[in-house]
């Protein structure tokens, strides 16, 4: 069976655009709060500072969510990965030594 045909059954469609959801939805957060500092007149050293300040921000808030284990209403059978899929995302593996 070609791996891909997977990806147009309705119930793997679905879960996998559950998936994207949560990253579109991050996606525009970040942009409508990154906006008022990165407007054309904004001056360069306050964006940059800005931008910086939220960096931080997040930084701390990733501290605590380590605490805690979050837990993803979607599992490894929910990611699609064939070529020519549509919509398409960039996937990023993190890999821990034992």
């Amino acid at each position: 069976m070609n791996p891909s045909a997977n990806f147009y059954r309705k119930d793997v469609a679905q879960s996998t655009k559950s998936v994207l959801d949560i990253e579109i939805k991050r996606t525009k957060k970040l942009m409508w709060l990154t906006l008022p500092v990165t407007l054309p007149f904004v001056p360069e050293a306050i964006r940059i500072a800005s931008l910086k300040m939220l960096k931080r921000l997040a930084g701390f808030s990733k501290k605590k969510a380590q605490k805690s284990a979050k837990a993803f209403p979607f599992g490894e059978a929910d990611l699609v990965i064939a070529p020519h899929l549509s919509p398409s995302v960039n996937l990023i593996a993190i890999a821990h030594k034992p």
